[in-house]
């Protein structure tokens, strides 16, 4: 006769199979509750995994589990007992019976198993063992390791293959999320919820698990529910992968629709309440964050509207003020017209917190009214602002206000041409978010590093431009996938700084495929007339233009004909949306008239384009000043004009020189700009037989190139300074 001892994990394996014999049977009938299944699915779950490796946390989640079941099953057989299923209610008595045995049959293999490395004494010892905590659970670290990098690899003593029981397994924890998840929605316990029961970090990675495992149409009735989605937004620390799995069900169906909407039936269902209102705040802010900006504007008037209800106390003006905070960020991005009028409304609610003598910090609130200033291209208020922000700002604000103060306010430096100033802030912004975001990506880290992008393009760094602004769309893709509007900014902003690092080679395919695909994200999200469109727009026809100018086949003529048709068409839309949303004495709507001038001139209508550009360099001057970097831009577009098309050498030289003369005080000698007035104005003075001056401008070409070469690069230090001493010397510049 066969000695069973010899049978590799015989008390084990008989243990399993007195499991799935009894829990079958007791489960025959119709009596057995959802609990009652699922604690029992889990313990054979656990047993089996512990047929496969030599670790011992299966078998002591097993253990546990399996003594715990004793008394659940008692309370769930007592309540739930039914005369009409007798033989199976029989047997889940004998079932929980039999678990006393088989736990003391788990202890003694699991006793057994420790002793290599100490046994254990009693159940508690299980315990004892230093295990990661919770956020650290599926990392796979040495027991005398301090990181999960260092764990060595466990290597079998005959092949040498890492041990599948090391690397391959799935967590214990990991296994128990995916029995939950299929449990429940391959069966009618969904709809009973009974998973609700979680604790909420718990809950968050079971919705996640059902995130990965596509069970959406589920995920999606889950996430419509407001307590549940109450619960999410408090697990802080995983806001990343809550607005992953929000823009994949945004992307699989109508859910934020169905969010907001039940959000607004309950504020109507009763009488308005501060959990109401501080919960909005909660669910208008992650909108904000996500780019879900409609509906973050639909959220925050429904918060306000529940304010202006109740009466406003002093914490009631508070909680308006915080509301208005966040509505006018997404409205400058999202209907800047309106933005306005929520900025007079927070000045109106300022002035009765000052009657209270209860004004909390505004540095933040300034960094916003500098960022509607700022996308309004009114600078000089942006730039304002932006310094009283700066004031009120200190150490103890969270991180992320400080970031976003010091991030718009290196922004209105930039667009001032305050580059000192500009440059100490966005290092120190960029040193914070580092230490705040990078770690696990969360998409704000791809907020600032716009921003630092924005610095480096206007800075003339280009390449390292293009080599941030990507970073930050491959954050942002990697949450939002493609249907966001933070993703088409992404794509947009990439798409200009790629033109401008690609404009003396003519390789646009990369920079036009990034315009395009903005432009069909915002064509999809957006208004057809969205600010935000038009700005994807002008991108687009500049790309096209330059594209156009680059066929010189004859064969070509006809495309190229199609480009410039095409990117005239986009300017003028453009242009049309700036002066209905700015008016005509605006620097967006300046811009877009040097914009047609140039494809004008591209398109051989000289006296066209140089009324363009004559209004554009008017509006600038009248707004900026004669010695901004934009009026400085418009003046050599004209002063090429003037040069290779229209012949007047005389009107050239002197808009050529006053450009330079912009370009080296504002930027210095190694600026890129310089390359096309010295190439223009060396032309300009070989038509006027001017030999002398041609070979100055010669020389000053040849040494121009060899400081490009020898430009440094710039970088932003590992560990933040102090920010009062930031601040400080921010001052000192000013």
């Amino acid at each position: 006769m066969a000695d069973l001892s010899q049978i590799p994990n015989f008390p084990l394996k008989v243990i399993l199979v007195t499991h799935i014999i009894l829990l079958t049977l007791a489960t025959t009938g119709y009596w057995a509750p959802t609990g009652y299944v699922l604690i029992n699915v889990i313990i054979i779950w656990l047993l089996y995994s512990s047929l496969f490796t030599e670790q011992i946390d299966p078998l002591h989640f097993a253990l546990v589990l399996n003594s715990v079941s004793v008394a659940i099953d008692l309370f769930i057989i007592s309540f739930h007992f039914d005369n009409r299923y007798i033989f199976p209610s029989i047997l889940a008595i004998l079932f929980m019976i039999a678990k006393i045995f088989t736990s003391y049959g788990i202890f003694r293999i699991s006793r057994e198993k420790m002793d290599a490395t100490g046994p254990i004494r009693n159940i508690g010892d299980i315990f004892t063992t230093s295990k990661p905590n919770y956020d650290d659970i599926d990392q796979n670290v040495h027991p005398h390791s301090s990181h999960p990098s260092q764990a060595p690899e466990i290597l079998t003593a005959d092949t040498g293959k890492r041990n599948m029981s090391s690397d391959q397994f799935p967590s214990l924890y990991c296994l128990c999320l995916k029995i939950a998840v299929v449990d429940c929605a391959n069966s009618c316990k969904f709809c009973k919820k009974e998973f609700r029961l979680l604790p909420d970090n718990v809950l968050f990675d079971f919705y996640h698990k059902m995130c990965l495992e596509k069970r959406l149409c589920l995920l999606g009735l889950e996430f419509s529910n407001l307590d549940v989605f109450k619960r999410m937004l408090k697990i802080k620390h995983k806001r990343r992968d809550l607005l992953k799995m929000f823009q994949i069900l945004t992307d699989h169906c109508s859910n934020v629709t169905e969010l907001v909407l039940n959000y607004i039936k309950y504020i109507n269902s009763d009488d308005p309440c501060i959990e109401m209102i501080d919960f909005g705040l909660r669910l208008g802010g992650f909108f904000k964050e996500g780019g879900w900006y409609p509906s973050a504007i639909e959220v925050l008037n429904a918060v306000e509207g529940l304010c202006k209800k109740m009466e406003l106390n002093t914490h009631l003006l508070l909680k308006l003020l915080d509301c208005y905070y966040k509505r006018i960020y997404v409205e400058c991005y999202y209907c800047i017209t309106k933005a306005e009028e929520t900025m007079n409304s927070i000045l109106a609610v300022l002035k009765q917190l000052q009657q209270h003598s209860a004004v909390p910090n505004l540095s933040g609130l300034y960094a916003n009214f500098a960022t509607m200033y700022f996308l309004k291209s009114e600078y000089e208020q942006a730039y304002n602002w932006s310094k009283k922000a700066l004031r009120l700002l200190n150490e103890d604000l969270p991180k992320r206000t400080i970031v976003d103060v010091l991030s718009q306010a290196s922004k209105s430096c930039v667009v001032k041409r305050h580059f000192a100033q500009a440059e100490l802030l966005i290092k120190q912004a960029m040193s914070l978010a580092s230490q705040a975001y990078a770690i696990d990506k969360h998409p704000r880290y791809s907020d600032t590093l716009m921003d630092y992008g924005f610095f480096l393009l206007n800075s003339d760094f280009i390449q390292e431009s293009v080599r941030v602004y990507e970073r930050a769309l491959t954050i942002r893709k990697e949450v939002f996938e493609k249907y966001n509007i933070l993703v088409a900014i992404g794509h947009e902003d990439l798409a200009y700084a790629q033109y401008v690092n690609e404009y003396s080679s003519g390789q646009f395919y990369s920079p036009r495929e990034n315009a395009e695909r903005a432009m069909r994200i915002m064509e999809k999200l957006l208004p057809r007339d969205h600010l935000l469109l038009a700005s994807a727009k002008r991108v687009k026809a500049l790309i096209l233009e330059e594209i156009a100018l680059d066929m010189r086949e004859a064969s070509s003529h006809q495309a190229q004909t199609d480009y410039l048709r095409e990117s005239e068409a986009l300017h003028q839309a453009a242009l049309e949306i700036s002066r209905r949303s700015f008016g005509e004495r605006n620097v967006q709507t300046a811009k877009h008239y040097g914009n047609l001038g140039r494809l004008y001139q591209t398109m051989t209508q000289y006296k066209e384009a140089e009324q363009m550009h004559l209004k554009a360099i008017s509006i600038k001057e009248e707004l900026l000043g004669p010695n901004d970097y934009e009026v400085g831009l418009s003046v050599g577009h004209l002063a090429s004009l003037y040069n290779y098309h229209m012949k007047r050498y005389h009107d050239a030289e002197r808009l050529y020189l006053r450009s330079i003369d912009i370009s080296l005080r504002l930027f210095g000698e190694a600026y890129s700009g310089l390359e096309y007035d010295y190439r223009g104005i060396i032309n300009v003075y070989t038509e006027l037989d001017d030999f002398d001056s041609m070979a100055v401008y010669s020389i000053k070409m040849r040494e121009w190139r060899e400081r490009r070469e020898t430009q440094k690069t710039f970088k932003y230090p590992d560990k933040p300074e102090k920010l009062d001493a930031i601040i400080a010397k921010f001052f000192e510049l000013c």
